[in-house]
């Protein structure tokens, strides 16, 4: 389901029903078909498919007992017709969603061409009585707007569009345009919600002008909505009021690192939506977004303190972890591709950063006015495949940094950052340590012995164990 009405308690009862019965297989089959949305009134209940074949079922109660979830429930369904939808030599579309009319026993489908479709019974002059759904047919095509409409509800006797531009317009029962909210800039709708508390208006001006011709304020009910961009927002409509209640990444999610110090871990997505998250409290604490970005990987420094975000385009940004505000005035803007990874050094005052472009670039913080900011000093390309890993370390005899990376094209290289100077970096060790397999990953074994090692991973399943000064295999 996409879709299933906000109803009333004796509503209730038959909605169970209808739920019930679609799981013990008593309702109609619909052929090979999405069931969209259900719309229940008094007497009938409408089944929405919204893929082929574009088909509206109808339902009306019996007169049948029948128990269901422990509720004593008075009335049965069984089937009414199928609908065949008569499309008057005009493009229709999919259905999205449908309801029954307040005032008239007329039931209403929104389609993706933004077209209302109008159902009734129609009666041929020797019938009694009219009252079965057999003869219930589309009389009418109302064309509304050119963008596909998503969600079509019913509120206070007003019909409540919304659609894939995110605009949401009311009509009154003749379908007249009442008034509309253009101004969100949200994506496509699809779901929308009223307040159960009716309307009650402390200042009616802060209410914005209906469009009808006496111009008097629209007083509507609060209500919230839910977007394909995974956003669910809440509009206060005293006021226009809009706040944000929940926003996940609407890409996919490309990159996780986690806290060294809290049980904290950052998430960040193409969308450009950068969150952390607390495991502990299964809740996210603090996000921003980054328009027109896409988050490609991201890591924390030694204490936490500070958290580098790495972009498709090559930019680089250093946050404050905690607000995620800028800690260097302006984004990096140094590789030509696509950033791919990055790593602290043991004190902070090394960040190495790999792209696409197969560059390796150091930045590092310097001191400037008595204050110290993050510099890029140097750039190299001293791999002819794709880096695998970035890895600082330290020397034994001292605590000074060494940085290291691993490459595809099986070379462990070491660079010189003692001597390291503005646009100049050397590159002191070159070593082949795979000849056949290719190395995934490199990281410091731990200081349990007298001697010093780094462990390596490759694509043949296994590990291997070096000697960090000679670079041959344990």
């Amino acid at each position: 389901f996409r879709s299933i009405p906000m109803t009333t308690r004796s509503k209730f009862r038959r909605l169970a029903t209808v739920i019930h019965l679609m799981a013990a297989g008593k309702v109609v089959k619909m052929g090979q078909t999405c069931l969209v949305a259900i719309l229940l009134s008094n007497r009938h209940v409408g089944l929405d498919c919204g893929r082929k074949p574009r088909t509206t079922c109808v339902y009306t109660w019996s007169k049948l007992q029948t128990q269901v979830f422990g509720v004593a429930v008075f009335r049965g369904l069984i089937p009414g017709s199928v609908i065949p939808l008569q499309t008057f030599n005009k493009a229709v579309g999919f259905f999205s969603q449908s309801c029954f009319h307040f005032r008239t026993s007329q039931a209403l489908t929104g389609t993706s061409e933004g077209k209302l479709v109008v159902w009734d019974t129609i009666c041929t002059p020797l019938q009694a009585r009219c009252d079965r759904l057999y003869n219930m047919k589309a009389i009418k095509l109302v064309h509304l707007q050119k963008d596909a409409i998503t969600v079509l509800v019913i509120m206070d006797e007003l019909f409540v569009t919304c659609d894939i531009k995110g605009h949401i317009k009311f009509y009154d029962g003749d379908l007249q345009l009442t008034h509309w909210y253009s101004q969100f800039k949200l994506g496509p709708i699809q779901s929308f919600s009223f307040s159960k508390k009716p309307a009650s208006p402390e200042d009616v001006t802060k209410y914005p002008e209906s469009c009808t011709l006496s111009g008097k304020p629209f007083i509507v009910r609060n209500f919230i909505l839910a977007t394909s961009d995974a956003l669910v927002i809440h509009v206060k409509t005293e006021g226009t009021q809009v706040t944000k209640c929940l926003e996940e990444p609407k890409d996919p999610v490309h990159t996780v690192v986690c806290h060294p110090c809290k049980p904290l871990l950052a998430k960040g997505s193409y969308c450009g939506l950068l969150k952390v998250w607390s495991y502990l409290l299964n809740k996210y604490l603090v996000s921003r977004i980054f328009k027109g970005e896409s988050i490609s990987c991201l890591s924390y420094n030694h204490d936490g303190s500070l958290l580098a975000a790495g972009f498709l385009s090559g930019c680089l940004y250093i946050l404050d972890s905690i607000s995620l505000e800028n800690d260097h005035p302006d984004p990096f803007q140094y590789s030509k591709g696509p950033i791919t990874i990055m790593s602290f050094s043991h004190n902070s005052e090394y960040l190495a950063t790999a792209d696409e472009n197969l560059s390796l670039n150091v930045y590092k913080k310097i001191a400037v006015d008595e204050k110290k900011v993050w510099d890029r000093l140097a750039a190299l390309r001293s791999h002819y495949k794709p880096i695998r890993t970035l890895l600082f370390g330290v020397y034994l005899d001292s605590s000074e940094p060494r940085l290291l990376s691993l490459g595809e094209d099986r070379l462990l290289v070491e660079y010189n950052l003692a001597n390291i100077v503005k646009d100049k970096l050397e590159v002191i060790r070159r070593d082949r340590i795979e000849q056949s397999a290719v190395p995934t990953y490199i990281a410091w074994y731990p200081p349990i012995t007298t001697e010093y090692f780094f462990l390596t991973a490759n694509n043949h399943y296994k590990m291997k164990l070096y000697n960090v000064t000679t670079k041959l295999c344990r």
